[in-house]
């Protein structure tokens, strides 16, 4: 779940660097990201080893990604996981792993995997709760490939031409192939295999990099000559201001200059938005911290049915401290600059220029 969410503030962060027509592109990110359970995702991305330093880039950035959030966080999937009745000292652990504050010290290099880390951390925190959490949460894999398997296993036997067999019967047949597949497997000699003469290496890429280094991008790149330089950028200025000024007072603007309005209030308007942060910043930790002691409710235990029961219940929304959101441009946002749309950094200079020519060869990046 750590490389996940890694993957999706890189993917945000590439989209948003695009300052035209990626506004689609970021809108269907957050979309898919506010479907996922964040607080375990979050939660994962913190105590995943190779991610800790990258980790600390979103500390305390939001609500949810707050120290005590975190801790809270922990101690409720500790409970809703079962792993343990005793959740004594588990505050504490987390806190010091989150603020890199633990005697323990061990490089996440010298291990070849996740779990090597974690076993290795439980025999040198034999009374800590710490490594049983990591385990079991890092333990979640976050992909369809499963689901995707057994469709196409599925396609295999139930066909447009043998539509009429029922669930016990395509079962059966499913089983059968698997047998079939492991027996030819046996069988047939790896030379003459055809995955033999494939062109793709099998061995494992060598790591150019550990995923530490992440999030370094999110911090804005400032060009000392970027006033002076007339350009690509400067013609799209031009056109897009000559467009705004065909415009009918009823047409929807062509920019969104909500994201460019954040800094031209006068003091006491942002101090008064400070404050108003600061409260619902508060406000959403006390929550947090209210749904964090909400008891854990009893798994539904009922067996799935052997046909298409459409009526069978789904969890389609997360209740309680499951359902706390937050939205990557939070995530991205870094402490000098204000949330922007993509495409905004092009519209804060200046639009005093004249009418450039635009180059053939530009690109837009």
């Amino acid at each position: 779940m750590a490389d996940v969410v890694v993957c999706y503030l890189d993917i945000f962060t590439g989209f948003s660097k695009n300052q035209y027509g990626s506004e689609n592109l970021v809108r269907e990110v957050e979309k898919r990201w506010r479907q996922c359970e964040q607080p375990l995702m979050l939660l994962a991305l913190f105590l995943h080893p190779a991610h800790r330093q990258a980790a600390k880039a979103i500390l305390d950035k939001t609500p949810l990604t707050s120290v005590c959030s975190l801790c809270r966080i922990g101690m409720y999937y500790f409970k809703r996981f079962n792993i343990g009745k005793n959740m004594s000292g588990l505050y504490e652990d987390l806190h010091n792993w989150i603020m890199n504050d633990d005697v323990i010290g061990l490089s996440f290099v010298d291990f070849s995997s996740v779990d090597a880390y974690w076993n290795c951390m439980r025999s040198e925190m034999p009374r800590s709760k710490l490594p049983d959490l990591a385990l079991v949460i890092l333990s979640i894999a976050v992909n369809t490939a499963t689901c995707e398997r057994y469709f196409s296993e599925l396609a295999l036997i139930h066909t447009a031409k043998r539509n009429r067999m029922s669930p016990d019967k395509a079962r059966k047949l499913a089983l059968v192939r698997k047998k079939v597949r492991e027996y030819n497997a046996g069988q047939d000699d790896a030379k003459t295999s055809s995955k033999y003469t494939r062109l793709i290496d099998p061995t494992e890429r060598t790591r150019l990099r550990y995923r530490d280094d992440r999030f370094e991008c999110l911090e804005p790149e400032v060009d000392a000559e970027d006033g002076n330089v007339v350009g690509p950028d400067t013609a799209f200025e031009y056109w897009q201001a000559v467009l705004c000024e065909l415009e009918d007072d009823d047409d929807p603007p062509v920019f969104d200059t909500t994201a460019a309005a954040d800094n031209t209030g006068s003091p006491l308007t942002a101090a008064a938005a400070s404050l108003a942060e600061e409260k619902r910043f508060a406000a959403v930790l006390e929550t947090i911290k209210i749904q964090s002691t909400d008891p854990i409710p009893e798994g539904d235990r009922r067996p799935f049915p052997r046909h298409n029961d459409r009526l069978f219940p789904q969890e389609q929304r997360f209740p309680g401290l499951r359902g706390q959101k937050v939205t990557l441009a939070e995530l991205s946002k870094t402490p000098s600059t204000p949330l922007a749309q993509p495409g905004s950094m092009a519209l804060r200079k200046s639009t005093a220029i004249s009418a450039p020519s635009v180059s053939a060869h530009y690109h837009l990046n």
